[in-house]
């Protein structure tokens, strides 16, 4: 919808760089690498300490 957006309030937009339509495609691949790796990262409630 943020896509549609930006090219409703100019078309020019897309011609930039840094336009919307390459950093949503870079951003929904940087999700989907970290969705699939979720299960590989540590968390807290594995840790194991010593009582005593």
């Amino acid at each position: 919808m943020l896509t549609a957006a930006a090219a409703f309030a100019g078309i020019g937009v897309f011609l930039h760089p840094f336009n919307p339509a390459s950093l949503h495609v870079a951003l929904i691949g940087i999700s989907i690498i970290g969705w699939i790796n979720a299960d590989n990262l540590p968390s807290a409630g594995d840790a194991k300490r010593k009582r005593g």
